[in-house]
């Protein structure tokens, strides 16, 4: 509650991705309340809640510092859930991969709000590709 009452009341001293989490928690709800199906819009409301709403502080962590377990293990959840959401098991393997290989990059070697864009535009094009490809 303390997040949607900083966005609301200095939405320019929030980090880029504690706008990330507001998404992660509203676009569920919108795409609940709307009764919308679609699963692209699905995948990218769940990519947003589990990339960033559910995600651990210890996994930011190790994510950060690049450790081998926590990156497979958060690949397949954040990358597993929203590519069965679009296609089945091809589409979790495929999503899973590609997600751990992005992360892999962290954030293509930039910081703050550049590489958290870089970061998340592969992943959301990643989720276009899916769609499209499967």
């Amino acid at each position: 509650m303390t997040l949607i009452r900083h966005a609301v009341s200095h939405p320019h001293r929030l980090q880029w991705w504690q706008w990330g989490q507001i998404l992660g928690v509203a676009l569920p709800l919108l795409l609940l309340s709307s009764g919308l199906h679609h699963p692209l819009l699905w995948a990218v409301a769940v990519h947003f809640f589990i990339d960033f709403t559910v995600q651990t502080d210890e996994t930011a962590a190790g994510k950060r510092q690049r450790k081998s377990q926590v990156l497979l293990y958060h690949a397949f959840i954040a990358g597993g859930y929203v590519g069965l959401i679009l296609a089945g098991l091809p589409g979790l393997i495929l999503s899973a991969i590609i997600h751990l290989l992005i992360d892999a990059t962290d954030k293509f070697g930039r910081t703050g709000l550049v590489g958290g864009l870089l970061d998340q535009t592969a992943h959301l094009a990643t989720l276009f590709f899916i769609w499209w490809l499967l």
